[in-house]
Order: C-alpha cells, then sequence, then structure tokens
C-alpha cells in the first residue's frame, strides 16, 4: 500500500495543485494539519478541516476517510473510527439537507438575483435614480451568497470573450464565435461546478 503522503501527492496531481502549501492555501487547513494527514493521522484532524480538503481535492469525504484510513489500521482504536464514521454520517445527511434547502431558496430568489444586479448597475450611472436604494441591499445579498459558494459569472456593463458555455445570447441572429467581445447585461451564477445561470450577454 502507498504511503500517505504519496497518496496525497496522486490526489493533489488530479487538481493541479502542485505544492503542500498550494494545498493548504486552497483549502484553508493548516500546514501542520496537512502534514498530519500525510502522516495517516486522521484521528488528529478536526472535522471542518477535513471537510475542507475533501471539497478542495473533489473528492467526498467518505472517499477521503477511505484513501487515508485502513479499516485495519491499528494507530486509530475502534471508538476513534466508530465516532469518526458516524460523525461523516451525521455529517453527509446535514451537508444533503443543507444543499437541497440552498437550491430551494435559490430557486425562490432567481428573479430578484438576475434582475438586482442590473437595477444596481444603473443606479450607479444614475445616483439620482430612485434605484439607488437599491445599493445597500447588495451587501447583504453577496455575503450570503458567498457563503453558500455561489459565484457571480460577469459583471454587469463589462465586456468580456463569449463563451457559450457561460453566455446567453440574447439579441436575434446567430450568437457570436467564441473569444469574440459582448457585453453583459444580466449576470450569471454558478455553485461550485454546477451552473445556475448562464450570464445573458448582447453586442459590445
Amino acid at each position: 500500500m502507498l504511503p500517505f503522503d504519496v497518496r496525497l501527492k496522486q490526489l493533489m496531481g488530479a487538481v493541479n495543485i502542485s505544492s503542500y502549501r498550494q494545498l493548504s492555501r486552497q483549502s484553508q487547513v493548516p500546514r501542520s494539519q496537512i502534514l498530519r494527514l500525510r502522516q495517516g493521522q486522521l484521528d488528529r484532524l478536526p472535522l471542518g478541516s477535513l471537510q475542507r480538503l475533501s471539497r478542495t481535492l473533489n473528492l467526498s469525504l467518505g472517499d477521503l476517510l477511505q484513501v487515508f484510513q485502513s479499516p485495519m489500521d491499528p494507530d486509530l482504536p475502534p471508538y476513534e473510527t466508530l465516532n469518526l464514521a458516524t460523525e461523516v454520517s451525521q455529517t453527509a445527511v446535514s451537508e444533503e439537507a443543507l444543499r437541497s434547502w440552498q437550491a430551494q431558496a435559490l430557486n425562490i430568489l432567481e428573479s430578484l438575483l438576475l434582475q438586482l444586479p442590473t437595477a444596481a448597475y444603473a443606479a450607479r450611472q444614475n445616483p439620482a435614480a430612485p434605484a439607488v436604494r437599491l445599493l445597500p441591499l447588495l451587501k447583504p445579498i453577496d455575503q450570503l451568497l458567498a457563503s453558500w459558494g455561489v459565484e457571480t459569472i460577469g459583471q454587469v456593463g463589462e465586456t468580456c470573450p463569449y463563451n457559450p458555455q457561460d453566455h446567453q445570447w440574447l439579441e436575434s441572429g446567430q450568437p457570436p464565435d467564441p473569444g469574440d467581445g459582448v457585453r453583459v447585461r444580466y449576470v450569471g451564477y454558478r455553485q461550485g461546478s454546477r451552473l445556475l445561470h448562464r450570464a445573458k450577454v448582447v453586442a459590445p
């Protein structure tokens, strides 16, 4: 069986992470804890750190534990194995419930999320317009979306290269070729690797 640090290097390579320093930075897990993982000391890592590492390495938490822990590992007492497995199981259920709730909330907020950034952009262009009162609403919404891992695709008014995977062409006729300049009219959203809404674009 491969040493733990070799296993970790293989997982890092699969997601283009070249160093432990980079892994620590991207996962926000201290290098001292990553060292424990390299040594197979799962029982000395907080569950939160394991969760962040699994997301960074594009693994489920269960898969990460399977890679770094043998069921017969003598260094991890049976009660520790049982406690960790129970905690992981409960966390998996909680995460699934949270994802389901977030999906429902995003569906309810869909119209607001798509329209508000465009209205805010118009307000910034004309500070005397009534819509300027919408601007204070943006910050808490942005903070909420960030806490859910939701990122915007584009910024209203910006010009960017057309990408049919991220952009929806609003004008009639043929859409531009990939790489051609377009202007964002409505932002899009993604959550992790999941596309929620494409950004809606027009000619620059």
